[in-house]
């Protein structure tokens, strides 16, 4: 049996590891044990909490923990450090909103670390946070005089919210102003995963939502989902109205395409107004690349002054030498083209064309040699 009456304590406990508390003790030397609480896992569905010793020694241990409303008990497991502690006893015993259970070991036990867990449904998930009272009917100790005294402990209280997971954002990006329109760099920017047994890492694979299509301060939402579980955080970046430069010229029309003139922001360089700048078309001439002969044809090309292209190429028959126009070559043919050289009489219309037999590109004496010899047969066309 016991030896004093027990100190009922009600505790709640919080989300993080569970800190702990204020001891009184009859017996001067006794080491006084020192408990917390902390959560083991976030399973879906339920809630794992374990109970430790963090210092000092107990023979014997009863408590009664009461849940809030949304939890049911399942069970409650020694830790198997503390199956082979030396206790004589254990004694769960379940009620419909709560648990008994008493820990005796006549040799004492003062190894730290867990000494049971306690697993408890989640029966409504509409609910924010769940509470755990923790009543610690009894604790004796046994006293460096040989007398076994009871002890009060007393733990500080948490809450241990139904979130299991959280992210926020460990640092922004380097980029945080922006003008309307532009994309989100997320170069630099971390965001952290917290869970609720503590552990956190840094994330990469969230998403992100926003809208810069107005200028203002404005809202970057990140999501982030794993396991069925769901979390967002976010940071304010400003987008500000472009600022526009000079419309320039950055394509020259030609004869055939359009030309372009441009307008960019001075700050982001988007592209804020265009307008065409129209063809401006050929302009041909005739080339003479080849004059006519009394041997051969001539050639010429209508070609565009400002691109070169040739839209037309022009074969010039060979030269006639009936300068006359009698149907035959003869002496006569010959004359008028000397006439014309020395200046007493000018040729007109395709007798001046016909004349140059040579191709020189001027009408002499050589030209009525020409026709001399064609009119003699000495040469042929």
């Amino acid at each position: 049996m016991k030896k004093l009456i027990s100190v009922f304590m009600a505790i709640v406990f919080v989300l993080t590891a569970l800190p702990v508390l204020a001891i009184n003790s009859v017996a001067t030397e006794a080491t006084a044990p020192v408990f917390s609480v902390t959560q083991e896992s976030a399973t879906s569905g339920l809630l794992i909490l374990s109970f430790n010793l963090e210092s000092g020694s107990f023979n014997s241990l009863d408590l009664k923990f009461d849940i809030s409303d949304g939890l049911k008990c399942l069970k409650i497991q020694k830790s198997e450090a503390c199956s082979d502690g030396g206790f004589v006893s254990t004694n769960p015993e379940a009620t419909d909103d709560a648990y008994n259970f008493s820990m005796v070991s006549t040799s004492g036990y003062s190894e730290k670390g867990s000494l049971f867990t306690a697993t408890f449904e989640i029966t409504r998930n509409n609910l924010e946070s769940y509470s755990v009272a923790f009543n610690i009917e009894d604790c004796t100790v046994t006293s460096t005089d040989n007398g076994v005294e009871n002890i009060s402990v007393k733990p500080v209280n948490p809450i241990f919210s139904k979130r299991s997971l959280s992210i926020s954002v460990a640092s922004l990006p380097k980029k945080t102003t922006y003008c309307i329109g532009q994309s989100l760099d997320t170069t630099g920017l971390s965001v952290k995963a917290e869970y609720f047994n503590g552990e956190s890492k840094t994330i990469t694979n969230y998403k992100t939502s926003y809208n810069f299509s107005s200028a203002g301060t404005k809202t970057v939402k990140i999501t982030y989902s794993e396991s069925s579980l769901n979390a967002e955080t976010s940071f304010d970046v400003t987008v500000n109205n472009h600022n526009p430069g000079e419309l320039k010229v950055v394509k020259n029309p030609t004869c055939t395409a359009d030309g372009l003139k441009e307008q960019h922001c001075t700050v982001c360089g988007a592209m804020l107004h265009s307008e065409a700048i129209k063809a401006t078309g050929h302009s041909f001439e005739t080339v003479l690349i080849k004059r006519p002969t009394y041997k051969t044809t001539g050639e010429s090309k209508k070609t565009c002054t400002k691109c070169s292209y040739v839209a037309e190429v022009i074969t010039a028959p060979k030269c006639n030498a009936d300068i006359d126009g009698n149907g035959s070559v003869s002496s006569r043919d010959a004359l008028f083209i000397l006439q014309h050289a020395t200046g007493l009489k000018a040729l007109t219309g395709s007798a001046l064309t016909n004349a140059d037999l040579d191709g020189s590109g001027d009408i002499k004496s050589n030209d009525a040699l020409v026709v001399l010899q064609l009119a003699t047969g000495l040469i042929k066309a």
